[in-house]
């Protein structure tokens, strides 16, 4: 079984379904690795480069991080994470989406 010195998301429910304008929605991102969520850091990131903390919880297992988003408007937006893998190793990455006005 191959072992992983980062947690990488392999699943992040932005590929499942759109967010709706407006509206208040959860992301569920999944990584390859367990994580220590005490040292994780989410944010949102606007088109215009504002970011602003998001809160989150430990999913189902600890590979997985659940997501609050406050509701946006439509625009384009990047969610910015940065989390530590139970081996030690940091990770920090980002995700980009849409929401349409139209979904």
């Amino acid at each position: 079984m191959p072992a992983f010195a980062h947690a990488v998301i392999v699943r992040a429910s932005l590929e499942d379904a759109a967010i709706k304008p407006d509206t208040a929605s959860e992301v569920t991102l999944v990584f390859n690795s367990k994580i220590e969520t005490a040292f994780c850091q989410v944010s949102i990131v606007d088109a215009a480069g504002n970011a602003r903390k998001l809160d989150f919880k430990v999913g189902p297992s600890s590979e997985r991080l659940i997501v609050s988003l406050p509701p946006l408007p439509a625009g384009a937006y990047a969610i910015r994470y940065k989390v530590l893998s139970a081996d030690g190793h940091f990770t920090d990455n980002v995700l980009r989406f849409k929401i349409s006005a139209n979904p």
